[in-house]
């Protein structure tokens, strides 16, 4: 839809809605009451007619603007003569082109544009300004990007709600494109379960605590999994000790590493699938090998 303001007064004889020239050969009715009227449209859309309820001179209420063969080309709703709520934009063949909600006769909220009758662009709009683009990802089911409009840079790669909100993982990125953070979302609540600086990630539960601190793999796909080297720790009434030193693969301790029990050495050696395998050390709560 037009940029400019819906109504615009040009010297005292001339007058739109949105993009179109009210005929001066048309009188808007100036009473309090409501009164019904289809008003001629001149100038580049001439034989076009906008159908919607006057009072005081104001057009209210649901709006309709056929062409000159009657076809529906828009479906407004406006409150004194300004665009409020869902307004729809449509092509000679009927199809939809625009789709959005305004305020205050400015674009705010989602607002989805249409090629061929299917969505082909999804942005949010803050008082006519565009800030976020919604894309899905072929590559991951349920997963939208998000767009920053000002820098065409992708900032998160999210799950989303009916309302494009974000709900369930949510993976965040810097400028450069770097994951920065893992988050869940649930009902307006985010939790970030993962952290990533400096090519090391960091893993907290759900009260925050930090669990793991380490290397990983580069593959959101999978969940950024534990990779190369790393500490696991273990949190019981508050208290953090560690549990794992050493070696990690695909999440699970694999290579060579430290297992502890109580913040004590208790095996060192060689791991693999997560469990102690083939050559290591035993030790005792005193920090004794075993024999």
């Amino acid at each position: 839809m037009s940029e400019r303001s819906t109504i615009e007064i040009i010297g005292s004889s001339r007058k739109y809605i949105n993009q179109y020239e009210i005929s001066t050969n048309f009188n808007l009715p100036n009473s309090s009451l409501k009164k019904h009227c289809v008003i001629p449209i001149v100038g580049k859309y001439n034989g076009y007619t906008i159908e919607t309820d006057v009072i005081n001179g104001e057009m209210n209420g649901k709006t309709i603007v056929r062409n000159e063969d009657g076809v529906i080309m828009e479906e407004l709703y406006l409150v004194n003569d300004s665009r409020e709520g869902e307004c729809l934009e449509r092509g000679t063949d009927s199809k939809l082109v625009i789709r959005g909600m305004y305020k205050n006769d400015k674009r705010n909220g989602i607002g989805y544009s249409y090629k061929d009758g299917e969505e082909d662009r999804i942005i949010r709009y803050e008082m006519d300004v565009a800030k976020m683009e919604y894309k899905k990802r072929s590559d991951m089911d349920g997963y939208w990007e998000e767009r920053d409009v000002s820098t065409n840079k992708i900032i998160a790669i999210t799950q989303l709600n009916n309302k494009y909100e974000r709900e369930g993982h949510c993976y965040v990125f810097n400028n450069s494109g770097s994951i920065v953070s893992a988050n869940i979302y649930s009902k307006g609540d985010c939790h970030m379960y993962k952290s990533f600086e400096n090519n090391k990630m960091t893993i907290y539960d759900k009260n925050g605590y930090r669990v793991y601190v380490g290397g990983y793999r580069n593959d959101m796909k999978e969940d950024y999994p534990c990779n190369g080297k790393g500490k696991c720790y273990n949190v019981n009434n508050g208290k953090v000790k560690m549990v794992y030193e050493g070696d990690f693969k695909n999440d699970k301790w694999e290579g060579e590493g430290e297992y502890y029990i109580n913040g004590r050495r208790r095996y060192k050696g060689r791991m693999k699938n997560g469990y102690a395998c083939g050559e290591g050390a035993y030790y005792d709560e005193d920090g004794v090998v075993k024999a």
